[in-house]
């Protein structure tokens, strides 16, 4: 990787299942003033996907997920690279599952992992099923709860430090 792709903002979208299916798509923004993405070669770019792939899956697998007290395996599925408008601005993006087991009532979702300084902005989308709502959120970074309480946006600044903990409580009818 060329060194001047640096880091810029993080984004994630979390679609929760009924029954149990969590789907995520994160995306990473870069400043790549070499333009090292976009000038990769089409067999290039396959080592780089699969180098990026197995990357996430480690840390992935470094993290603990647990679903009302039970452990989950998050999953890469697939990846992509695209450039929002500009050839320096390469964007990759991840798609991961992780499954649970959810029940009417309250349900607990929690995530441990390597505590840490934010390295820039990001935040992070859960859309619960029609009908379910957040009702408790331990995070770092500021948050608010939306709709019919079943959509949770956090924001988190870059230099905040990050505890390595998360946990959402909410309920399915």
């Amino acid at each position: 990787m060329g060194e001047e792709v640096l880091p810029i903002h993080a984004l994630g979208f979390f679609h929760v299942c009924r029954n149990g299916l969590f789907y995520e798509t994160i995306t990473f923004d870069y400043l790549d003033l070499d333009e090292y993405y976009y000038n990769l070669e089409k067999d290039e770019l396959e080592d780089e996907f699969n180098r990026l792939i197995s990357n996430m899956q480690y840390f992935l697998d470094k993290e603990k997920i647990v679903i009302n007290g039970e452990n989950s395996k998050p999953l890469v599925h697939g990846i992509d690279i695209c450039f929002r408008g500009s050839t320096q601005r390469p964007s990759i993006i991840f798609l991961i599952t992780f499954q649970g087991k959810l029940k009417r009532g309250l349900n607990i979702y929690e995530n441990y992992y390597e505590e840490s300084i934010a390295p820039y902005d990001f935040e992070s989308y859960w859309l619960f099923p029609p009908k379910s709502r957040v009702v408790s959120v331990d995070i770092d970074g500021e948050y608010d709860i939306f709709g019919d309480k079943n959509i949770l946006v956090i924001w988190v600044k870059s230099g905040e430090k990050i505890r390595g903990y998360e946990r959402i409580e909410f309920i399915l009818k």
